[in-house]
C-alpha cells in the first residue's frame, strides 16, 4: 500500500525517520525545489506490517527492523558510537556492526572498516544510505532504537534485504 501511494505521484521522495519541526516521527520528502512535509504516520504501519512478515531465515525473532538503504548481509559484533562521540570513533574495529543515531562526515574513515551499518535515524538518501552505497556496506537506516536496544560486542546478523537485526548464535 505504501508503495502504490507514492507511485501515483511524480517527484523525488525519501521516507525519514527523524525530527522535524520539534516533531518526531516518519516525514515524506519531495525534493521537487519544494519540501512537501506529510505526516504519514498511517502509512509508516503499512510498512511496519511489510516488515513483521520478513522473520529471520533461521525462523528466529529479530530485534530492530528499519529500512534496507544499501543491500548485503554481515554478521559481527556491535560498536554502539553517536555520531557526537568523536573520542570513541577510534573503538572500532575492522569487520565490526557500526550502530549509530546518525552518520556525519566525520565518521566517514570509521564507516570504511565496519561490515554493515544501523542507524537510528535517516532514509534511504542519507549520509549513512549513500556512503554505504558508496562502499557496498550493508546498511539499515530508520530503526528508531538501534542505540538502546543493541549493546556494545552483541554479535547480530544484519539482513540489510529486508531491514532486520536478529541475535546471531
Amino acid at each position: 500500500m505504501l508503495y502504490s501511494y507514492v507511485a501515483n505521484i511524480s517527484g523525488h521522495f525519501e521516507f525519514q525517520y527523524g525530527s522535524l519541526d520539534k516533531k518526531e516521527g516518519l516525514s515524506f520528502f519531495d525534493y521537487n525545489d519544494e519540501l512537501a512535509y506529510e505526516d504519514i504516520d498511517s502509512l509508516f504501519q503499512d510498512l511496519v506490517l511489510y516488515h513483521d512478515l520478513n522473520v529471520p531465515k533461521d525462523g528466529g525473532v529479530f530485534i530492530v527492523k528499519g529500512l534496507p538503504a544499501c543491500l548485503g548481509e554481515a554478521v559481527g559484533l556491535c560498536r554502539i558510537i553517536l555520531n557526537s562521540d568523536i573520542g570513541n570513533f577510534s573503538k572500532v574495529r575492522k569487520g565490526e556492526i557500526l550502530v549509530t543515531n546518525a552518520t556525519t562526515p566525520e565518521m566517514t574513515p570509521i564507516m570504511k572498516k565496519v561490515s554493515a551499518i544501523i542507524t537510528d535515524f535517516g532514509g534511504i538518501t542519507s549520509h549513512a544510505a549513500i556512503v554505504c552505497r558508496e562502499l557496498n556496506i550493508p546498511c539499515i537506516v530508520g530503526t528508531r532504537n538501534a542505540t538502546v536496544i543493541l549493546k556494545d560486542g552483541m554479535k547480530v546478523s544484519v539482513d540489510a534485504f529486508r531491514g532486520i537485526v536478529s541475535i546471531d548464535k
